[in-house]
Order: C-alpha cells, then structure tokens, then sequence
C-alpha cells in the first residue's frame, strides 16, 4: 500500500511539473510581475513614443492596431534592485536568469505603459512592471489587457 502511495505522488509530481511548463512566446503569458503608478514625466515620455508610432504607423501597423487597439509603451528602465519586491524575487532565483545574487540585483526591469491608441489615454491608473517582453511589434497580456507591444519605438 506505501509503494502505491508513492507511485501515485510521483505520477502526481511528474504530470504537475510537465503541466506547469509554459512558454514564454505565448500570447496568453502575463508578463506582468506587478503594477505601479507612473510619474508624470514617466507618462509625458510614453505619451510621445505612442504619438510617434501613431504618427508613424504604417498600413501594416494599422491594422494590428485595428485588431489589438491598446499599445504597450515603454515608459524607464530600472534595475531589479530599484524596485524591491522584484529584488526579493530576483534574489530567490524566480526572475533574471544571472547566476549569482549580485547580477540578479542588476537585472533590468522594465515600465510599462499600456495605452489605448484610439483615444491615447492610459488603461487604468498604473503601469506594469516587467522583466520579460515580447518582440516589438508582437501581442502581449500585460496586468490582465492584450497589447501590442512597441518598446521605446517600432
């Protein structure tokens, strides 16, 4: 009756950890690790790269703007010992790939705004803070919307 037990817990653990791989290129990952409030000049500077994309948008861009209308603006860059609950979780290893506790404190993390392009007005209070992103021009979930994602510029 044990051995059959435990048969079962590493058939459990086995099926709970190949279950659990996911990608990271697919369009249904939260690259999100957690919110923040923008600063002013953090809005002003996202504000502008979403207006030069829109300025700038060809008939392409158009239309996967027609399909995901909120874009995904880069608004500062960071290192993971700037925000601490990243820090905490870089430290743990759950983050970054370095592999010492010194590089993972200077692993780069990113904020996010997320814009809606046809009005130009943020989605919500707060951006997201973020260390993995997709490829510029590629969708996204961040915090929970879909976004097309454009950097600092695409």
């Amino acid at each position: 009756m044990k051995q059959f037990l435990l048969a079962l817990l590493v058939i459990d653990a086995l099926l709970h950890t190949a279950c659990s791989t996911v990608s990271h290129d697919s369009p249904t990952t939260d690259y999100a690790l957690m919110s923040a409030m923008p600063y002013n000049v953090e809005t002003a500077r996202a504000r502008e790269r979403l207006d030069k994309f829109l300025a700038h948008a060809d008939a392409r861009k158009r239309a996967l703007l027609a399909q995901t209308p909120y874009v995904a603006v880069l608004a500062a860059t960071v290192t993971a010992a700037d925000a601490y609950p990243i820090l905490r979780r870089a430290g743990r290893g759950e983050i970054g790939d370095a592999p010492t506790p010194g590089e993972r404190m200077d692993t780069p993390v990113y904020f996010l705004l997320v814009f809606d392009s046809r009005t130009r007005q943020m989605v919500g209070d707060d951006g997201v803070l973020v260390v993995q992103t997709p490829r510029r021009g590629s969708v996204g979930s961040f915090g929970g919307n879909t976004a097309l994602y454009i950097g600092a510029g695409w």
